[in-house]
C-alpha cells in the first residue's frame, strides 16, 4: 500500500485465478503449473490544482504511456478525516478533469512529435517517404483532437 503524499509508482504482479487451469492441471499432474498474472502500477494521487501538482502528474502520465490499460480510481464518498479534492467530493468533475489531462498530455506529444518530423523529412533519408506519410497522419490527427 502506497504511502499518502508518495510520488512512487508501485508496482504488484497478480495471479489470474482460473478453474480451468486448475481443473486441467489437477487432471494432468503437470510438473509445473504457470498462472497467467497481471502487472499492475499503483499511482500515487493526481493534483491537478497548482502548476506543480501538474508537472508531477504528467511526469506520472509520461512513465505510464505503454500501460494496456488504464484504470482510474476516483474518491465518490465523504470522509471528515481525509480532506477531499478541489474541498468537495465530485466524482464526475474529477473524472473529467482527469480525462482532460490525459487528452493534453497526448496532444503534447503528438505536437513534439510533429516539430521532430518536420525536420526530418527535409533532410534526404531511406525513411522519407514514411516520415512525410507520418507527418501528414500526426497533422491530421492533431487537428481531430
Amino acid at each position: 500500500m502506497p504511502q499518502i503524499g508518495s510520488t512512487a509508482i508501485e508496482e504488484a504482479v497478480v495471479p489470474v485465478p482460473d478453474e480451468r487451469i486448475n481443473w486441467l492441471s489437477e487432471l494432468y499432474k503437470p510438473k509445473k503449473t504457470t498462472l497467467a498474472t497481471i502487472e499492475c502500477l499503483d499511482l500515487p494521487g493526481l493534483s491537478f490544482t497548482d502548476e506543480h501538482g501538474r508537472a508531477a502528474a504528467r511526469r506520472l502520465i509520461n512513465q505510464i504511456r505503454t500501460v494496456d490499460m488504464l484504470v482510474l480510481v476516483v474518491r465518490a464518498f465523504d470522509n471528515p478525516s481525509v480532506p477531499p479534492y478541489r474541498n468537495s467530493t465530485d466524482p464526475v468533475r474529477d473524472v473529467s478533469e482527469l480525462k482532460t489531462e490525459l487528452l493534453l498530455a497526448d496532444l503534447e506529444l503528438v505536437t513534439t512529435r510533429i516539430e521532430r518530423l518536420e525536420k526530418e523529412v527535409t533532410k534526404p533519408t531511406k525513411t522519407q517517404a514514411r516520415d512525410k506519410a507520418e507527418l501528414a497522419l500526426q497533422k491530421k490527427n492533431c487537428r481531430m483532437q
